[in-house]
């Protein structure tokens, strides 16, 4: 595809010398190549509560999110009304990009839990639709979106 700034040539065809502006000549670059034998360079880590039954929906969250917060239900929510929640993760070296949707909850990280967790994260949150806050030494932050 020309893409109009004179640096892509059509496909298959070379430039002509007096375009060139390179001063050695084109070698073909692997990385542009789509190779189906090697795996993709950021392979998801997916998490989802949606394939298994209402009841163990909920508990299966916590746990997984038990490293990090612990997570409750809010107020006139019960287990058994099943919690659908995902998540998708890419491991950047020492970064975790994290996608996730997740029923209204709650996240406790006290600190009890700071102490004894290695983990430390910043996050930095885009919300599509719903409503979160932040607590910190009784000091809270909120955001509300609806889209």
């Amino acid at each position: 595809m020309v893409t109009g700034s004179g640096d892509d040539p059509a496909s298959g065809k070379e430039w002509p010398t007096h375009l060139e502006r390179r001063r050695w000549p084109r070698e073909p670059s692997p990385q542009k190549e789509h190779r189906v034998d090697v795996a993709p360079a950021l392979v998801p880590l997916r998490f989802s509560t949606h394939d298994l039954p209402p009841k163990e929906q909920f508990q299966s969250w916590r746990s997984h999110m038990a490293p990090l917060v612990d997570v409750h239900l809010p107020d006139g929510k019960s287990e058994g009304d099943g919690f659908l929640a995902e998540q998708t993760g890419w491991h950047l070296g020492e970064i975790l990009i994290v996608q996730q949707r997740a029923q209204a909850c709650s996240y406790i990280r006290d600190q009890a839990m700071l102490r004894s967790s290695p983990i430390d994260h910043w996050n930095v949150g885009v919300m599509r639709s719903g409503r979160a806050w932040t607590e910190a030494k009784r000091h809270e932050t909120a955001a509300l979106t609806q889209i």
